[in-house]
């Protein structure tokens, strides 16, 4: 390059090369120019910050954590290593420790955007979405003008299962910055989390438009088409991110799950085995990996799994999620509910270690507990229709057909396109048995 022959010792060049380079996935080639940045200058704090991001964008976050306190050690006021901490901890499901680190960001930096982004966030996580919402406000206090901000919001709400809150945050994002790519990402998967597959495409399809290199556009379109029943065209534009990025697990990683969703189990496992040899750290492609052997039959498999994606991560919430539901399928419904119990420490906020957990306590002939559980899955999200859904499905399993169908009418009710919800009504309605 030009500029480093101009001035080959100069140790930001590299640091900015480096950025550039975790902008664009390429995280093994960012962290050489951020190493060569250190060497030229010991104490360069941004250096160290930017590895750290590079090594969190692989999933390394135990690894980023260490760059990002010796960051702060050369710099004890830098607000960036406070926050690219956070992150990794939020990644890492320590929620509460994340919200430590940005809040000492915020004390540093009253005025830190994602500071005040990333506090929010792990609120969300934490099930606490009135707090969370007052972060975000604060950021957008701040600057009312940062799309990002409402981007990120919209995010926070997708993960909590808000997606018609989200898309209205995606929406401001655009209204504030139309050429917002990730924002138009985000909605789509709003949609698709509804069910509303062919919306979802057209939002995709927009953000490729914007940024023909973006991942993740690729691989939601391509989800998105699995769900269609379209899996050609899907597996073309899985083909597509690979070919902007060869190097990068997730993509395999996704690819495996729209594959496990079209029930096409052992192509799944091969996406998953791939994603591990290209990140042998990847957890969730080993959760992946265990879903797909779950809906094969293979619980005793998948449960190995699983236990492989808790030694890589012990604060996956959705490998004990997968290792209770695959319990229940043997019948384990006691050990079942241990491992929802451990999910919900790690992630109070875990619909699915609710339902599960309420499921199993209906299958031990506890409903009043059962339905405690469900209770509190609808406190934490009471517009998602799923949580209606498999409450109905528990109360159909016990012979409570009425109170089954009552649900999925709600479910309905919540989300009419939500098709497995009429079926399963339909069903129960022609089960039902006559009033006396």
């Amino acid at each position: 390059m030009d500029i480093i022959r101009i001035n080959p010792a100069n140790a930001d060049i590299y640091r900015a090369w480096g950025d550039a380079l975790v902008s664009s996935g390429k995280n093994d080639e960012a962290i050489t120019r951020y190493q060569k940045a250190i060497e030229l200058t010991p104490s360069a704090t941004d250096a160290y910050v930017g590895w750290g991001d590079a090594l969190a964008s692989s999933g390394k976050n135990d690894e980023a954590i260490a760059r990002y306190q010796k960051a702060i050690e050369l710099t004890p006021s830098s607000t960036n290593a406070y926050i690219g901490w956070g992150d990794a901890l939020v990644s890492l499901h320590e929620y509460a420790k994340a919200i430590d680190k940005y809040r000492t960001a915020t004390e540093k930096d009253p005025g830190s955007l994602w500071a005040r982004t990333g506090w929010g966030q792990a609120l969300y996580y934490l099930a606490k979405s009135k707090e969370g919402d007052t972060q975000f406000q604060e950021a957008v206090r701040i600057n009312p003008a940062n799309a990002d901000i409402y981007r990120i919001w919209g995010d926070a709400l997708v993960s909590s299962v808000k997606p018609d809150e989200a898309i209205a945050r995606y929406q401001k994002a655009i209204e504030l910055d139309p050429s917002s790519r990730n924002a138009y990402v985000g909605w789509g998967a709003a949609l698709a989390s509804l069910h509303q597959y062919a919306k979802a495409i057209d939002k995709y399809r927009t953000a490729i438009e914007k940024d023909p290199g973006s991942l993740w556009a690729r691989t939601g379109w391509g989800q998105a088409l699995y769900n269609l029943g379209k899996s050609n065209e899907a597996d073309t534009q899985f083909q597509e991110a690979i070919k902007i990025n060869p190097a990068n697990a997730d993509i395999y990683r996704v690819w495996g799950d729209a594959l496990v969703s079209s029930g096409k189990n052992d192509e799944a496992i091969a996406r998953y085995q791939k994603a591990i040899e290209l990140d042998p750290s990847a957890t969730d492609a080993y959760v992946g990996w265990g879903d797909a052997l779950a809906s094969s039959g293979k619980n005793d498999e998948a449960t190995a799994m699983y236990q492989k994606a808790i030694e890589l991560n012990p604060s996956s919430t959705n490998a004990y999620v997968g290792w209770g539901d695959a319990l229940v399928s043997l019948h384990e419904y006691a050990k079942a509910i241990d491992k929802y119990r451990t999910a919900t420490e790690k992630d109070p906020g875990s619909l699915w270690a609710r339902t599960g957990w309420g499921q199993a306590l209906y299958k031990l002939a506890n409903p009043a507990d059962g339905a405690a559980q469900f209770q509190e899955a609808v406190r934490i999200n009471p517009a998602n229709a799923d949580v209606y859904r498999i409450w109905g499905e528990a109360l159909a399993s016990s012979g409570n057909t009425d109170e089954a169908i009552a649900k999925y009418r709600k479910a309905l009710e919540l989300n009419p396109t939500l098709v497995i919800a009429s079926v399963l009504l339909k069903d129960a309605l022609k089960n039902r048995r006559p009033s006396p």
